[in-house]
């Protein structure tokens, strides 16, 4: 995993392209990520843009239009989750 400008991209343990997480579609396309963390135990993804911080969850998705229509079985949502708040 790796921040790119304020793009989110996921591999594998093969090093191969899963998914991309557009700082854009999740309303940060200006704002570089600030730092980001993946719990390994839940996969819990954690990425903050600026001071604000959003929670991914894994989720499964349709394997015919996965995240990146590949037939992924899985994905990562931030409907369950999202905390946008100022940390100091």
């Amino acid at each position: 995993m790796y921040a790119s400008g304020s793009d989110v991209v996921l591999l594998d343990g093969q090093l191969q392209h899963v998914q991309t997480i557009f700082g854009s579609t999740c309303g940060y396309g200006n704002t570089k990520v600030s730092c980001l963390h993946c719990a390994e135990s839940t996969g819990r993804l954690v990425v903050a843009w600026g001071a604000e911080v959003v929670i991914f969850e894994p989720s499964n998705v349709d394997e015919t239009s996965g995240p990146d229509s590949k037939g992924q079985g899985a994905g990562l949502s931030n409907e369950v989750s999202t905390y946008n708040e100022m940390f100091t």
